[in-house]
């Protein structure tokens, strides 16, 4: 039995942005760059959600669509549920200004067209919505899960102030809606701050990810005043042992609290990025609660992931154990803090079911520019050529996006893949999966995922690239020596 939509207003949020597309549209938060390609029939309710309309009319509207591409009362519920955690927030009453919206007739025209969505098709989005600005492979820390190599010399060939100006305006001109300035670590960059005032008058979302040992009360200013639209900051536990266990640095975790306090004070949005690892897996409960004490809103937490260039190994997996902990810790402080505190929490290594596919996204919607040039859609592989389509002193941006290698990665031919992915009849649906999982498991990127149901199911995990073996253990991915 369909339910009865409660009388509220859906709204978007300031932050998110929502681009119509050829044949789908574009949903994206800029603060955390969470982001949805939309079919058609889903971006006509979003285009809906402008504070004037209740979910009650924004259902009824709905039916006048094609009885082929209706939306039932459930379906519209659990959209805006979900949409909620990112994208909108439910009003009790309606706006007296409702926002300014892409015309729902759009949407309504294309619902009867062949699906076009980028995650359903493997082919990349008309542009890319994000990318990620490596300033520099210089850091000061040299924390256990990078995977870009940096260290504390700056290398010979990274870019020029002009020439990160002109890739700046060349995102700009391809219709990116988010830049996140990265490293190394960028503030070692001298010309950061021009930077993001740069970024930032070409109407791109700035965001900086910092490990947070340079934010002083000057620079803060001055990023506020340059427009920064969002910090992130590294942060992966309060205890000092462990802090130097893990980012294996001459400073110490007060350092970086202070910086948190300092940022917090200065007004620019904040969020605190933890990776977790079994060093600090069993402490995340009193984590979180003090990163309330110090008044973060918006806590991310993710696992361990493996990476071609990092320097972590298998070591730092967590267990089962410490997975099922880490649910029941997050769902019990979601609820004690309600909506005010943001609690994500970002897994990868959940086993596939029979149906649901999770092929390789990030290469469809955004690049990673890397200090030297380089453009890949898979910042984890570092500097390997698998995944570079390109560098930005050689081509524009937009031949680059456009290329044929980036085509091919993310739509790879079915005569590259290997084990099960080769007679695997669902191939265009999942293309192989997680790269990265694949090289590491059987030490070929077009292998099967080790997640896939059929991969598990034909034994075929028996060359892996780490030391210590990667097995499925009940749901997620773990290490044997775990």
């Amino acid at each position: 039995m369909e339910i009865e939509l409660k009388e509220t207003f859906p709204v978007l949020n300031k932050t998110t942005a929502f681009v119509p597309c050829k044949d789908y549209a574009i949903l994206m938060d800029l603060c955390s760059g969470a982001h949805l390609p939309l079919d058609p029939r889903y971006a006509f309710l979003i285009s809906l959600c402008n504070g004037r309309f209740s979910k009650n009319q924004i259902f009824d509207l709905s039916q006048t669509l094609d009885n082929g591409r209706k939306i039932s009362k459930d379906s519209l519920e659990g959209f805006l549920k979900e949409s909620s955690k990112n994208y909108l927030h439910l009003r009790n009453t309606p706006l007296r200004e409702p926002i300014q919206l892409p015309d729902p007739v759009i949407f309504a025209k294309q619902a009867y067209m062949p699906s076009s969505n980028p995650w359903d098709t493997g082919i990349p989005y008309d542009r890319p919505v994000e990318f990620d600005l490596y300033l520099t492979k210089r850091c000061n820390m040299n924390c256990c899960y990078c995977f870009v190599e940096s260290g504390p010399k700056q290398a010979k060939n990274e870019l020029s102030y002009k020439e990160f100006i002109r890739v700046l305006e060349e995102a700009s001109a391809l219709g990116v809606l988010r830049c996140t300035i990265t490293g190394g670590e960028p503030t070692l960059n001298k010309n950061f701050i021009e930077l993001i005032t740069r970024c930032v008058s070409l109407r791109m979302h700035a965001a900086l990810a910092t490990n947070g040992t340079s934010l002083s009360c000057r620079i803060l200013s001055k990023l506020k005043d340059a427009g920064l639209g969002s910090i992130q900051i590294s942060l992966d536990t309060f205890k000092p042992d462990v802090f130097k266990q893990m980012a294996k640095t001459t400073f110490t975790c007060d350092t970086v609290i202070k910086s948190v306090k300092e940022t917090l004070r200065c007004g620019i949005p904040l969020s605190i990025k933890a990776v977790l690892t079994k060093n600090n897996i069993n402490s995340v409960d009193k984590f979180i609660d003090r990163c309330v004490d110090l008044g973060v809103k918006d806590i991310r937490l993710r696992n361990f992931e493996p990476s071609l260039k990092g320097r972590g190994g298998s070591s730092y997996f967590i267990t089962e154990n410490d997975l099922e902990n880490l649910k029941a810790f997050v769902e019990l402080k979601r609820r004690l803090f309600g909506q005010e505190i943001k609690i994500s929490l970002i897994l990868t290594g959940e086993k596939w079911e029979p149906g649901r596919f999770r092929c390789c996204r990030h290469a469809l919607s955004g690049m990673g520019i890397l200090a030297n040039g380089d453009v890949t859609v898979c910042d984890r592989f570092g500097h390997d050529k698998r995944m570079v389509i390109g560098n930005v002193r050689k081509q524009p941006l937009s031949k680059i996006w456009k290329s044929e290698k980036h085509l091919n990665i993310t739509r790879p031919a079915k005569i590259k893949a290997s084990g099960a992915c080769a007679s695997c009849e669902d191939f265009d649906r999942c293309r192989t999966g997680c790269f990265l999982y694949s090289l590491y498991s059987y030490g070929d990127i077009y292998a099967p995922d080790p997640r896939c149901f059929r991969a598990i199911s034909g034994g075929e995990n028996k060359n892996p690239l780490f030391a210590d073996k990667i097995i499925l253990n009940g749901e997620h991915l773990f290490c044997i020596n775990n």
